[in-house]
């Protein structure tokens, strides 16, 4: 078998597999071919977003921001400071939770009906307003916006304050003040004590400044025992307050507890208690319970109402707030009995601390005893101060403070439906869409439709495109158009194709096979023509008809096929017996002869490649028609001999997959293709230069159509 020259051929031409495309390249290509439906289905859905914007029904929305805030230490503040983030954030979102309930919307329903401005114009059930409520909290504070939604703008304004002022009295209602008037006679009381007390030790600290007070004061300033006893002073009075709230919390809880359980018969086991693990809580887990017993508390007094004492809904949250309530009174009980322990030892270390100072100086002993017990007196006074202001607080409100912000007021315009998102959210489904169909439609129709389009999906030269013939024409004048025809743009497409492979061709390029995917992609007109025009350059040319299982060149030429390359490999004829001339100089066939019935194994024997260097040494190009890749694997055969491959395609027929698996076939023999050519490209108008408009002469004398009519006539 001859072995072609070796030599590189540039790009995808050289032999080498094609460089694949990535995804992303490829889903580019692939929506840059199928762009007029991505460009149809955003359109249809813009269309879509418009006729919805024309009939839907515009909506107003009113807002009305809360800051909701703890009003009651035993609520949320922690015994150590502040309430923390993490808990102020649980508080606030528990209230949102209460907005939503039920409870509330039930409630503002009934409020709303009651109203004679808003009486059959608003929805006034629960599950209607739950739809038209929204409840947000920004995300940067603890205020919370309730916003609703109608068509009119007041009646809008009119449900978020109805709503907003219905969870402003639940919330109000919900409390338990039964032992308050008793704590807050006992705070003023102690109050009282404080005050005078207070004023019992100012008098001592002047008379003593009075009497000794510089000697006093620069005893203070050297005395490291003075500033043990101020710490150790400071540490016991916050011990002692924390003491009392533990004791105040302690029997609140105690007495709820006894409440919970006066129906229990006396001397009855509750074998809740001996469920409950006892620990420790910690501040901010007692301030959870607590909340959680809050909320219990209100919806048990909701289900109390509605259905009765004796409901078993009833009796199971009043189980889980009994459990609650236990564990809650253990817990305090636990950090009691802690910090009574804390506030001995601290007690003793302070009287130890007085001692120490009594043995250094008795004038500032009397001085520092007396300064600190003010300050402890004023700390006190102080928190007592505080604790009545905040059970004040807490009868008023129920235990938190609500502040209305911002009052909800009838809007300008309307804010349903958002002109803008909708469109923009229906040209990104149109998009999605339309990509969904693009890549439907491309596995459905691979089809190749332009040059363009052969070229990016293919990754190879494209070396020239044939127009489509303005008439119908035999297949014998189309594959002579150079010939017959030479002005025609048909024509001046078959030279530029024979100059594009002589300068992308290295030198030594001797034989040239074209084939195609497919039958019927003009590779037979193409291979004919190609052969005139290399011919008419002055050139020796030699076109062999390869195809041994439907051959055709002879067609084209009107040749006799009792002898051919068939014959010639046989060994039943020789060359010079089997080369026929024709009219054109220079141009000589080889035609395929009888269809022999093993075409696979005689183009890959010796004799093939014998006659293939014959050839080639006597003519300056070989042209070889061979079948379509796809149908047989002769044309496989026959590249792997050859110096380069040319393949043939059909506009608006050429499907993606079978050409990328012609082009994957040959190169994987190793064969050179140096580009594509497309076949029947449409023409856009009639006046084009060359067009059928000019009625071009015919070689000798005829028109196009006369010797179309001569030739049907033969």
């Amino acid at each position: 078998m001859v072995t072609p020259p070796q030599y590189q051929l540039p790009g995808p031409g050289s032999g080498e597999p094609v460089e694949s495309k990535s995804p992303s390249e490829w889903l580019l290509l692939l929506f840059w071919r199928q762009k007029w439906v991505l460009i149809l289905a955003m359109l249809v859905a813009g269309l879509g977003a418009f006729a919805y914007l024309r009939v839907a029904t515009p909506l107003f929305t009113s807002t009305s921001k809360l800051l909701v805030r703890p009003a009651s230490t035993i609520v949320l503040t922690q015994s150590q400071g502040g309430p923390s983030a993490s808990n102020a954030g649980n508080f606030t979102n528990t209230q949102m939770e209460v907005i939503r309930s039920d409870a509330v919307l039930s409630l503002a329903g009934a409020m709303l009906t009651e109203n004679t401005q808003t009486r059959g114009k608003v929805p006034t059930r629960t599950q209607a307003l739950r739809e038209v409520i929204d409840v947000e909290l920004d995300r940067n504070t603890d205020i919370i916006a309730v916003t609703s939604k109608d068509k009119s703008a007041a009646e809008a304004a009119a449900i978020t304050d109805t709503v907003v002022n219905a969870y402003i009295k639940f919330a109000t209602s919900r409390r338990d003040v039964s032992s308050m008037p008793e704590m807050m006679q006992r705070y003023e009381a102690e109050l009282a004590a404080a005050d005078k007390e207070l004023k019992k030790k100012q008098e001592e600290l002047q008379k003593l400044e009075s009497e000794h007070g510089p000697s006093i004061r620069q005893d203070e300033r050297n005395s490291l025992e003075q500033r043990r006893l101020d710490s150790l002073n400071s540490q016991l009075i916050t011990t002692e307050l924390e003491l009392k709230n533990a004791e105040r919390d302690a029997g609140a809880a105690r007495r709820a507890l006894g409440r919970m359980a006066s129906s229990r018969p006396a001397g009855a086991a509750d074998p809740l208690e001996q469920e409950v693990e006892l620990g420790i809580a910690s501040p901010q887990e007692q301030q959870a319970l607590r909340l959680e017993i809050l909320q219990a508390q209100s919806q048990l007094g909701e289900l109390q109402q509605r259905y009765g004492p004796e409901h078993p809904s009833v009796k199971t949250l009043e189980r889980r707030l009994k459990r609650l309530n236990t564990i809650y009174l253990l817990s305090i009980e636990r950090r009691e009995d802690t910090l009574r322990r804390q506030t001995d030892l601290l007690r003793t270390q302070y009287n130890e601390a007085k001692q120490e100072i009594l043995k250094l100086n008795t004038h500032a002993y009397a001085y520092t005893v007396a300064r600190s017990e003010m300050d402890k007196l004023r700390q006190i006074r102080d928190q007592y101060d505080a604790k009545i202001r905040e059970m004040k607080l807490e009868r008023d409100t129920g235990g938190i403070s609500i502040d209305v912000i911002d009052q909800a007021r009838p809007a300008e315009k309307p804010a349903l439906p958002d002109h803008r998102k909708v469109m923009v959210i229906a040209i990104a489904m149109g998009l999605v869409l339309g990509m969904v169909l693009a890549a439907l439609r491309e596995w459905l129709d691979d089809r190749m439709r332009s040059a363009n389009e052969i070229r990016s999906s293919l990754g190879m030269p494209l070396l020239a495109v044939i127009p489509q013939s303005s008439t119908k024409r035999s297949f014998s004048v189309s594959g002579q158009r150079v010939l017959l025809d030479p002005a025609s743009d048909a024509a001046e497409a078959y030279r530029a194709l024979r100059s594009a492979i002589q300068f992308s061709a290295p030198a030594g390029l001797r034989t040239l096979m074209i084939s195609s995917p497919c039958s019927g992609d003009g590779k037979t007109t193409l291979t004919t023509n190609l052969g005139i025009a290399w011919a008419q350059s002055g050139k020796k040319v030699c076109i062999v008809d390869c195809d041994l299982r439907k051959p055709s060149v002879h067609d084209v030429f009107s040749m006799k096929t009792t002898a051919g390359l068939s014959t010639l490999l046989s060994g039943r004829s020789t060359l010079e017996n089997t080369l026929q001339h024709t009219s054109v100089g220079g141009l000589d066939v080889l035609p395929c002869g009888p269809v022999p019935a093993n075409p696979a194994e005689i183009l890959n024997s010796q004799e093939f490649g014998t006659t293939l260097e014959t050839l080639a040494d006597k003519y300056d190009i070989v042209l070889l028609d061979s079948s379509p890749v796809m149908s047989a694997s002769d044309a496989r055969v026959i590249a792997a001999s050859t110096d380069a491959t040319l393949i043939v395609l059909t506009a608006q027929s050429a499907h993606r997959r079978s050409t990328e698996q012609t082009r994957d076939a040959l190169e994987s023999v190793g064969a050179r293709v140096i580009g594509l050519v497309v076949n029947d490209i449409p023409r856009k108008g009639a006046g084009n230069y060359g067009g059928p408009r000019s009625m071009r002469t015919l070689v000798p004398g005829l028109t196009s159509q006369e010797f179309d009519v001569l030739q049907a006539r033969k």
